[in-house]
């Protein structure tokens, strides 16, 4: 059970740290993207 948890526990942040960089990453290209306009 213990090994089972381990792996969830690391999938499951591997997943979270990979939606943060995608929507860090969309910020980051609007940002730009406004910065470009003015």
């Amino acid at each position: 059970m213990k090994i089972i948890n381990q792996k969830m526990i690391s999938l499951s942040i591997d997943f979270a740290s990979r939606i943060v960089r995608q929507v860090a990453s969309n910020k980051f290209t609007i940002i730009v993207k406004k910065i470009l306009k003015n």
